[in-house]
């Protein structure tokens, strides 16, 4: 059929949703619920010790690397991959 179906499972991406929920730009208007983690969350998601053990990179993400992956799935590089999931964790899953 020509159907490719392919997924991008993301690791800690630096966004809104990846910041304390209490930060000051995490809701887009005052009627919207509060996006993020949990402020003791947040934190321990922002210690570099902590981004040291859990992600071979050490480092949150960007938007634009996120986007990077969805885009060479998206882009005729990819024309023969179907079935898969690329991961884009900076090796936290290895």
């Amino acid at each position: 059929f020509g159907v490719r179906c392919n997924s991008v499972a993301f690791g800690m991406v630096d966004t809104r949703m990846t910041r304390s929920a209490d930060a000051d730009d995490s809701a887009a208007d005052d009627d919207a619920p509060p996006q993020g983690l949990p402020p003791d969350v947040a934190a321990m998601w922002s210690s570099p010790k902590m981004l040291k053990m859990a992600v071979p990179l050490q480092r949150k993400g960007t938007p634009d690397e996120a986007a990077g992956a969805v885009l060479m799935l998206a882009s005729p590089y990819a024309s023969y991959i179907t079935g898969a999931t690329l991961e884009c964790t900076g090796g936290m899953g290895i």
